[in-house]
């Protein structure tokens, strides 16, 4: 389950549940990932509020174009452009919330628990894996009336990794390869993130492909911005992100820090290619740094489907879709 897997152990029944200072931070290459991830994550087990840390650390770079900290959302426009996209899966319950959750139950003589534990030790050893909260809505009780443990058994591992609503799919990496994924699919969102180089993933009415990664890995989002599902919005956003990364910025040799080698301005955004599958007759615009209409992209339309591609000479990480 992760770190957001971990944090989704600590909800207690009956109490609002925030989740404060979390991101993927820079200069991770897959960095894009962390509002899909989150927001529908957070969707999914139905928590009250959640804070990416941070928006800024100074005040006086706000308008810098470059990314300067392993933490900061201002200057890091891969995580920018998914803002709306996880306010809508988030804030607008566009991905659903799970139905009746698992609770472990920790009794009234067993509150005081040994501090060396952690309350997802504590889960692991009810017989709860790791990844239950991917799959399931999950809760503990302390000082439960009930008999210690979960609440109904649950298999030893789930290796499908599909939430009980069938709207989200984690499918891990296979050792030794890169090939994980991360997949959306409700009415009104879709999402794919991972390793997904020349594959074509299918989301419902929606189907996409990676043209063009460096690294094959992306971070796609498509969501209805007027409350209605993909196939009867009249306005959608499109999110389209690789690699983003500051000009001159260097690694280590091992490639697990930049240390303080963090380069200079202009941070540079990946311009990666897919090409969409959408129902219905739509209109595609790219959509500047400060979220106006510009450049229109060329769709074709043949037997109520669209399509179009997308890439590097659009300069652009988000589009905006209207139809007709």
């Amino acid at each position: 389950g992760g770190v957001l897997g971990r944090i989704a152990f600590h909800r207690a029944v009956g109490k609002p549940f925030t989740v404060s200072e979390y991101n993927h931070p820079t200069p991770n290459d897959h960095c894009a990932e962390m509002f899909p991830l989150l927001a529908s994550l957070a969707a999914f087990q139905d928590w009250d509020a959640v804070y990416q840390f941070t928006y800024s650390q100074s005040s006086d770079q706000l308008d810098r174009p470059q990314i300067d900290s392993y933490f900061d959302l201002v200057n890091h426009p891969g995580q920018l452009v998914w803002l709306p996209i996880a306010a809508t899966i988030f804030r607008t319950a566009a991905v659903e919330a799970g139905t009746k959750p698992i609770v472990l139950h920790v009794p009234a003589e067993q509150q005081g628990m040994d501090t060396r534990r952690q309350v997802g030790d504590v889960w692991l050893a009810a017989g709860a894996a790791p990844e239950l909260p991917l799959t399931r809505r999950v809760a503990v009780q302390v000082g439960s009336d009930q008999e210690a443990g979960l609440s109904e058994s649950v298999p030893a591992e789930d290796a499908r990794r599909v939430s009980s609503t069938g709207q989200i799919r984690w499918r891990p990496a296979e050792e030794g390869r890169q090939d994980g994924t991360f997949l959306v699919n409700a009415p009104r969102v879709r999402c794919a993130v991972g390793f997904l180089q020349h594959r074509t993933v299918e989301l419902g009415d929606v189907a996409l492909t990676l043209n063009r990664a460096s690294n094959g890995w992306a971070s796609l989002g498509l969501a209805a911005l007027d409350d209605q599902p993909i196939a009867e919005s009249k306005k959608l956003l499109l999110v389209a992100v690789g690699r983003v990364a500051n000009t001159g910025m260097k690694w280590n040799e091992e490639r697990t820090s930049v240390a303080d080698q963090w380069g200079q301005e202009p941070t540079i955004a990946e311009g990666i290619g897919v090409s969409l599958q959408l129902p219905g007759s739509v209109s595609v615009r790219a959509l500047s740094a400060r979220g106006e209409a510009t450049q229109s992209v060329p769709v074709r339309t043949r037997d109520g489907e669209s399509r179009f591609d997308i890439g590097p000479q659009y300069r652009t990480l988000w589009y905006l879709i209207t139809r007709r």
